[in-house]
C-alpha cells in the first residue's frame, strides 16, 4: 500500500520531469540544426520551393504539413529555423500528446515508457530528424487521434466527438497511410465489448461530419487532379533490380524485414524487461482495454499492409511507410514490458 501511494504521489513530479525533458530536447535538436545550418534534405528543400502559398493540394503529397510549414515561413522566414522549428515542434507534440492519450489509463510510469517508446523507432528518432517532414505531422495526428479515441471511450463527451472528428479530418490530409492506423483503431475498438458502445454512439456522425468537412477541400482537389497526385505510386517498384524470388513473397519479406528492421529496438528492450519480470515474479499481462485495442489494430493494419503489398506486387518499401504500424506496436510494447 505504501509503495503504491508512493507511486501516486510522484505521478505528478514525473510528468512534469518527462515533459520539461521532451521539450529541451527537442529545443536543443532545434538550436544544434539552427546554428550548424547545413544543406537541406530533398523534403525540406520541397517545402522550400512549394510551402508558399495556401493551396488545396501540392501535388504528390497531402497539404497539412504544407501549411504548417509555411506559418512557420510566414513568421520567421525562410530558413534553418524554420524548417527546423516546425519539425521539431511537432515531434515533441507527438510524444507530449501520446503520453497524455496513455496517461489516461495507465500509471504514470508506464504512459512515460509508452510514449518514449517511440525514442527507439529509428524512422522517429533518427528519420524523423533528418528528413521528416510529412510524415511528421502525421505522427501527431496519429497521436492526437488516440488521445481523443480514449477520451470518447472514457467519457464520450460531445467535445470528444468533436477532437475525434478534428484528428480524423487532419490526419487524412497529413498523410495518405494515416488511415491506416485509425480505420483498424476504430475497427479494434468496435469488436472490443467494453469499448463497443462508444464507436456506435449516434455522437460519432458529429466526428464524421468533422472530420468530412476539414478533409473535403484537399480531397476534391486530389480527384481534380488524379494524375498529379498518384504518379508517387511508382516509389513502391524497384525495376532495376528484379527480384529472384515470386513477386509474392519478394513482397512479403520486405513487408517483414521492414517491420523488423522499425520494432527491433523496442521489441529487444520490451523482451528483455518483460522476461525479467517474469522470473522476478510470473503473473499474466493486465494491460488492459487500451492495450487491447491498440494489439488488435496493429493485427489488423499488418495483415491489411501485407495484403496490399502481396496484391500490388510491391518491390520496394521504406521503412517509414509503416509508421502507422510503429505508433500502434512501440507503446503497446513498452507497456507490455
Amino acid at each position: 500500500m505504501t509503495r503504491r501511494a508512493g507511486a501516486a504521489a510522484d505521478g505528478p513530479h514525473l510528468a512534469r520531469l518527462f515533459t520539461i525533458a521532451v521539450l529541451v530536447y527537442f529545443a536543443a535538436q532545434t538550436a544544434v540544426r539552427t546554428l550548424l545550418g547545413g544543406a537541406f534534405e530533398v523534403d525540406e528543400a520541397e517545402m522550400l520551393l512549394l510551402a508558399r502559398d495556401l493551396r488545396w493540394g501540392y501535388g504528390l503529397q497531402l497539404p497539412l504539413y504544407n501549411w504548417w510549414q509555411l506559418l512557420w515561413f510566414e513568421l520567421f522566414g525562410v530558413n534553418t529555423f524554420a524548417v527546423a522549428g516546425a519539425k521539431n515542434l511537432l515531434r515533441a507534440l507527438t510524444l507530449l500528446v501520446l503520453f497524455r492519450a496513455l496517461g489516461q489509463v495507465y500509471p504514470v510510469r508506464l504512459a512515460a515508457a509508452g510514449a518514449a517508446a517511440l525514442m527507439l523507432v529509428p524512422d522517429f528518432l533518427w528519420q524523423g530528424q533528418r528528413a521528416g517532414t510529412h510524415s511528421t505531422a502525421l505522427c501527431l495526428m496519429m497521436a492526437v487521434f488516440l488521445w481523443a479515441l480514449v477520451g470518447v471511450v472514457r467519457t464520450g463527451r460531445w467535445r470528444d466527438y468533436l477532437w475525434l472528428g478534428a484528428a480524423l479530418g487532419l490526419g487524412v490530409i497529413s498523410k495518405y497511410n494515416f488511415l491506416l492506423y485509425a480505420l483498424p483503431l476504430l475497427g479494434a475498438a468496435a469488436a472490443l465489448r467494453e469499448t463497443r458502445p462508444a464507436i456506435l454512439s449516434r455522437r460519432m456522425g458529429l466526428a464524421l461530419g468533422v472530420a468530412v468537412g476539414i478533409a473535403a477541400g484537399p480531397l476534391l482537389w486530389l480527384v481534380l487532379n488524379a494524375d498529379r497526385a498518384t504518379t508517387s505510386a511508382q516509389k513502391f517498384f524497384n525495376e532495376a533490380a528484379p527480384p529472384d524470388l515470386p513477386g509474392w513473397l519478394n513482397s512479403l519479406i520486405l513487408y517483414g524485414q521492414g517491420m523488423l528492421i522499425g520494432l527491433a529496438p523496442v521489441l529487444i528492450l520490451a523482451v528483455l524487461l518483460r522476461g525479467r519480470r517474469v522470473l522476478r515474479a510470473p503473473a499474466p499481462w493486465g494491460g488492459g482495454w487500451l492495450a487491447q485495442v491498440l494489439w488488435w489494430a496493429l493485427v489488423g493494419a499488418t495483415l491489411v499492409g501485407v495484403a496490399g503489398a502481396v496484391g500490388a506486387g510491391i518491390s520496394n518499401l521504406e521503412t517509414r511507410w509503416l509508421l502507422p504500424q510503429f505508433l500502434l506496436a512501440a507503446p503497446v510494447l513498452a507497456i507490455w514490458g
